[in-house]
């Protein structure tokens, strides 16, 4: 079984989904999300592989992020001995391409 690690940017980007759903439509939607999205991550540790690998990314020649939908959001990950990363979890609706450069390709690890 892979140990789930989420980075503060995906701590971060979930969380704005969440306040954001809470704003708009009220708690009651926002921890229903909450809860299919972290039921979806939740398969990684037994599935890590159960995503594809990113298109935007992959356009770029980054061939080891992964992503996960839960639609419209996308859970970017990637995967460590004996470890799955959440790198950012994201509303597909965004312009994915940018936010992706700024938080993946140009983030150094």
């Amino acid at each position: 079984m892979n140990r789930l690690i989420w980075t503060e940017d995906a701590r971060f980007s979930f969380g704005e989904i969440l306040q954001y759903i809470a704003e708009q439509s009220g708690q009651g939607l926002a921890d229903k999300v909450y809860a299919k999205i972290i039921r979806k991550v939740d398969l990684l540790t037994v599935f890590p592989f159960k995503g594809k690998v990113s298109a935007e990314l992959k356009s770029v020649g980054i061939t080891h992020i992964y992503e996960l939908v839960e639609a419209p959001w996308k859970i970017y990950y990637r995967v460590k001995t004996r470890q799955v990363v959440i790198m950012l979890v994201l509303d597909s609706r965004r312009n994915l391409e940018e936010v992706l450069i700024d938080k993946i390709i140009n983030k150094k690890d």
